[in-house]
């Protein structure tokens, strides 16, 4: 059973860290490529200064290139070069391969029908294998979405401790989160 877990928590860590948002340009280069679909949300300059980030304006286009201090893409006829001050945050589309969803749906459920039919002594129902790679095609095919790669570090964000308990079967603690 130990056995089980490390595996799984071995298959969970690389989706982990390819989650993880950047704050710079450089780091950006790792989580998008030229000719990704991005949405770019721009800080918004007023008289009384910046405002948050969520109140900019979002622009979406292709990615075409990417330097440490500037982004440029493509929105409809007009090309963009953005600066990395002029951005709050980055978006790709999320892309997620239908087929990998199938192949996992098969093994799940072609698993599943082999313990079932050793265990009642039956023949392996073909067709529940089948209805197992689609709707493991299904799920990949709603996944689909935008995911943030990029947040600009927001210097007049409010400062602020959280704290809160960590309480589970044996163990107890806080966690605390600290923003300045």
């Amino acid at each position: 059973m130990r056995s089980v877990c490390v595996l799984i928590a071995l298959m969970v860590m690389p989706a982990v860290a390819e989650s993880q948002v950047v704050s710079s340009l450089d780091q950006l280069s790792r989580r998008v490529r030229p000719g990704d679909r991005v949405a770019v949300t721009l800080r918004v300059e007023t008289e009384a200064g910046r405002r948050p980030c969520n109140q900019g304006r979002e622009l979406q286009g292709r990615l075409t290139g990417l330097s440490s201090g500037s982004v440029s893409f493509r929105t409809g006829a007009a090309q963009l070069d953005l600066k990395e001050e002029e951005l709050c945050l980055v978006r790709r589309r999320h892309r997620d391969s239908r087929w990998n969803g199938a192949l996992i749906g098969t093994l799940a459920s072609g698993g599943f029908m082999a313990w079932y039919a050793r265990e009642n002594d039956e023949g392996m129902p073909i067709g529940m294998v089948f209805l197992g790679a689609l709707g493991g095609w299904a799920v990949d095919a709603l996944n689909e979405g935008w995911e943030v790669v990029y947040r600009a570090v927001d210097y007049n964000a409010a400062r602020s401790v959280r704290v809160r308990p960590l309480v589970a079967r044996g163990r107890r603690g806080i966690a605390m989160t600290l923003r300045f």
